[in-house]
């Protein structure tokens, strides 16, 4: 498959077999998204549907079902989620699915009721995009592994303009920044969100002035490395001490 500037080239010299796609890791990639999508994602439920019909004749209770679900099912799929974005799509064909093997037809109870935890009358079942998202944020832990790694050099190379990754730390919006990968794009997005459903209430000294996107200049965040370096990180480092300002007279 010829790669670079040479991407979809016709020509086919040493007469070697030249293919569309390659396969690397249990990923297929092709130029053509379409080709991509169908091998990587949509093949996957062929194998889901076999697996179903195996187990669709046995008379399994409700929770039998959700046990197939998270046990048979779903790790068919943890590996792509893991490092890749599905479309929603696919996402929404999984979960129908999956519901319908477990009601055996249309929902009978709501699907938010479903994922609940038994002990709130719920089924417990994984709800699938709260997995692929924890999944994801998985990675976060790899990130600030403080052993070497080629592959965080991307990502490093990415969020250099931002302090690289003392971004995880700030109170940013990912709407304010172009990021080229969807993976790490999400990644931050999640994270963000993540942050916020969990972050405490604090003085607004405490804030963190860099990358803030309460904070900008001509509508962009700021990030100064020069100030980060001086050890000026949140609003209260900006702050004289009371005793070195004069009341107005």
């Amino acid at each position: 498959m010829w790669i670079g500037s040479c991407r979809g080239s016709p020509e086919r010299p040493l007469s070697l077999k030249w293919c569309k796609s390659v396969k690397a890791l249990g990923v297929h990639y092709s130029y053509n998204k379409e080709v991509s999508f169908q091998k990587i994602f949509y093949d996957k439920i062929t194998e889901i549907k076999k697996q179903i019909h195996q187990w669709s004749w046995r008379g399994l209770s409700l929770f039998g079902k959700v046990s197939i679900i998270k046990s048979f099912l779903l790790p068919k799929l943890v590996y792509i989620f893991s490092i890749l974005s599905p479309p929603s799509e696919f996402i929404s064909l999984i979960q129908t699915i999956m519901y319908k093997f477990l009601w055996k037809g249309p929902d009978k109870i709501t699907r938010r009721a479903t994922i609940n935890c038994s002990d709130y009358g719920g089924l417990n079942l994984t709800d699938l995009e709260t997995s692929i998202k924890s999944l994801r944020l998985a990675w976060i832990s790899k990130i600030f592994n403080p052993e070497p790694s080629p592959w965080k050099s991307y990502l490093r190379h990415l969020l250099k303009p931002c302090g690289v990754f003392f971004f995880f730390h700030c109170n940013y919006n990912i709407n304010d920044y172009h990021f080229n990968s969807i993976f790490y794009l999400e990644m931050l997005q999640w994270w963000s969100e993540f942050r916020s459903n969990f972050s405490t209430d604090s003085k607004a000294f405490d804030y963190i002035i860099w990358n803030n996107y309460n904070i900008k200049i001509d509508g962009k965040p700021i990030c100064y490395h020069n100030y980060m370096n001086a050890g000026v990180i949140f609003i209260s480092d900006l702050m004289y001490s009371r005793n070195n300002v004069e009341p107005l007279t």
